[in-house]
Order: structure tokens, then sequence, then C-alpha cells
């Protein structure tokens, strides 16, 4: 495989190696873990949960087939973040292959996710808060 089946055997070998080491740390000692063990433990997963939250995001501007060196316009962000927020509430189990797809899509999602309603004012309501003071060129 090339570069990207060596990015997701690194992403199934980084947890799993946390895992093993917690486990091993935990069974050892019957002790639990210090301060110091446990703020190493949550700099590490911070650092998966980034790096996870790049990879999807790089993914979604795949979907908008939006290039990733440039500042979006006010209206591609709200697209990129909407389709984001659509696929982390189907926990990643979104995609699309063209613009048209994804339009689609996310039409029918919007009609069939129940509570969307509430989720989309919450996310307007998070945007707001967010952008309050950044101009963002429209």
């Amino acid at each position: 495989g090339g570069q990207g089946a060596q990015d997701a055997d690194a992403k199934e070998w980084i947890p799993n190696f946390l895992q093993e080491q917690l486990e091993k740390r935990f069974t050892r000692s019957h002790k639990g873990a210090n301060l110091e063990q446990l703020a190493a433990l949550a700099a590490a997963l911070q650092d998966l949960v980034q790096e996870e939250a790049k990879s999807r995001v790089e993914g979604v501007y795949e979907m908008h087939a939006l290039p990733q060196d440039r500042t979006l316009t006010r209206e591609e962000l709200d697209e990129v973040i909407r389709t984001y927020y659509i696929s982390f509430l189907l926990a990643g189990n979104f995609s699309a292959s063209s613009v048209w797809e994804l339009k689609r899509k996310k039409e029918v999602f919007a009609r069939k996710y129940t509570g969307w309603f509430e989720a989309e004012a919450w996310l307007e309501k998070l945007l707001d808060r967010v952008l309050a003071g950044n101009t963002l060129r429209d």
C-alpha cells in the first residue's frame, strides 16, 4: 500500500498501542495512574482527536471540491461546517463522490434526521457565537 495505507495502519496502531500501555500499567500495579501519567494520556488522546478532526475536515473539503490552500467565504464555511456536522452526527459514515451527490445527500439527511431542525438551530447559534467579530468576506 501507499501513503494512505500507512496512514490507516498508523491510525489503528496508535490507539491500540495506547490501550496496551494502559492495560499493562493498570494490571501490573493495580493502583491506577498518577496525575502525570493521566496528563500524558490526555495529551496523547488530544493529539489523536485533533488528527482525526483534521482528516475529517480534509475529507469534507474534498467532497465540496474546495482547495485547502485558501480562505473560505462565509457561504463556503457554512456548507463545510454543515457537512462536517452531518458526518459527525452519522459517526463519520457520510461520503459523496461529487458536489451534486453531496447536495442531494444533505437534503435527504435534513428531511429524514429526527431533530435536524433543533440540531441545525444549535449549530447556527454556535457559528454565530464563534464567528462574532470575525470579518469573513462574502
